[in-house]
């Protein structure tokens, strides 16, 4: 068996695997994967790609989030577990999690139990709303912009990196681990949009436009006492803006990453629910 680290360079060789989506991502800093295939073949029997979590913090420490993993023979899911065990030892990952889909996931749920992952079956945490289905939010019956907001695509890059790193000091990120390091842009100029006091941006809710066409929300954060406020401007100017440049069958990926996002989720979309998931977790002491 070989033993492939995927990188930006090579990716593409997998992107039919992988989907476009995710085949992105290996442009991006913390972003990691492995093939094992026989030698001489070009389809590997085993695949996963993960991503580095809190590797630059020192309060915290370094975990890994699998967000891909395919195993198709079982020979090559060990030698992959294996490889992957010796590549986050070397960055002293402590903790790795995982989510796959469900329906997919036989072969490879047997194996994560196999490698001393804890698996269980739960409601993955994103959902997927389509664009037309937004007009229906209450927050919709007011259709008048606020003068504050501002659209991406009309902030210069020094005000952006500036209002970036407040909302990084501020502990948000929203699913960007790389953050810092994302250029303007990685996010959608017309959807995403600002919020502004003079000089100084105090909100953000950036999307990002995947190659698969999909909308997903990046990061939605509010600084100052009028925080919800200006959370409701910015989600109403986006909205418009969605309306007049994408159709209404045009999916938006919500991920219901931490307490805040979930609670703000179940309060638009109180029937949206996730996907069937496995998800678990293995500690990495001895990494």
């Amino acid at each position: 068996m070989e033993i492939i680290d995927i990188t930006e360079e090579n990716v593409e060789a997998y992107v039919d695997l992988l989907g476009e989506d995710m085949t992105e991502n290996m442009g991006r800093t913390f972003y990691r994967g492995l093939a094992v295939q026989a030698e001489g073949n070009t389809t590997p029997d085993a695949l996963m790609i993960w991503e580095l979590i809190n590797s630059e913090k020192t309060d915290k420490d370094t975990e890994s989030a699998i967000r891909f993993l395919q195993i198709r023979e079982e020979e090559a899911g060990q030698e992959l577990f294996d490889a992957y065990r010796e590549r986050i030892a070397s960055v002293q990952v402590k903790r790795s999690n995982f989510v796959i889909p469900a329906k997919k996931g036989a072969l490879e749920r047997t194996m994560l139990k196999q490698a001393g992952f804890g698996v269980k079956l739960m409601e993955g945490d994103l959902i997927v709303v389509k664009v037309g289905e937004f007009e229906k939010l209450p927050l919709m019956k007011v259709r008048k912009d606020s003068p504050n907001i501002i659209s991406a695509g009309d902030v210069a890059v020094r005000q952006f990196r500036k209002g970036i790193w407040r909302c990084i000091e501020a502990g948000f990120t929203g699913i960007c681990e790389d953050l810092s390091y994302l250029p303007m842009n990685w996010f959608e100029p017309t959807v995403s949009c600002f919020s502004a006091q003079g000089e100084d941006i105090n909100g953000f809710l950036l999307f990002h436009k995947h190659p698969s066409g999909a909308l997903s929300l990046q990061l939605m954060a509010a600084l100052g006492k009028e925080y919800q406020q200006t959370l409701v401007g910015m989600m109403r100017h986006s909205i418009i803006a969605m309306e007049e440049n994408y159709a209404p069958e045009t999916r938006v990926l919500l991920d219901r990453h931490n307490q805040a996002s979930l609670q703000l989720s179940e309060k638009l979309f109180p029937r949206g629910f996730g996907k069937p998931m496995y998800m678990g977790h293995r500690e990495e002491n001895e990494a």
